[in-house]
């Protein structure tokens, strides 16, 4: 896990604040970009998938993502957040992307149900 309170080693910039999600297969972390001052999300694999055999599977899918993400974010889009930076750090990879203010989606869609594209502005 990426401590609380530390610059990280290859983004220094980067000072983690706190875990605000943890499911299966990944950890969010709310971060603050210390030069520019703003908030930033970084995702990472959960640390404890790179003793499972499949990790090289589970790493590429995470890469993937960040790629799928960082290419359709080029157009902004207000339901798409955008990819700001990617990295590992002591060999896990980090997906930087833009803080988004609210509420936890998982928690409003097991709330509301699927949520219209109306809904979503």
């Amino acid at each position: 896990m990426l401590q609380p309170g530390k610059p990280l080693k290859q983004r220094p910039q980067y000072i983690i604040e706190k875990v605000i999600g943890e499911g299966g297969f990944g950890i969010t972390y709310k971060a603050r970009h210390q030069d520019l001052n703003f908030p930033v999300v970084i995702k990472t694999p959960n640390s404890w998938l790179c003793r499972d055999v499949n990790y090289p599977k589970y790493v590429e899918g995470f890469r993937k993502e960040g790629r799928t993400l960082a290419k359709i974010s080029q157009n902004h889009h207000p339901n798409i957040v955008r990819i700001i930076d990617f990295f590992e750090e002591d060999n896990l990879p980090c997906l930087v992307m833009d803080f988004v203010k609210g509420e936890n989606l998982y928690h409003l869609i097991q709330d509301k149900g699927i949520l219209s594209e109306k809904n979503c502005y």
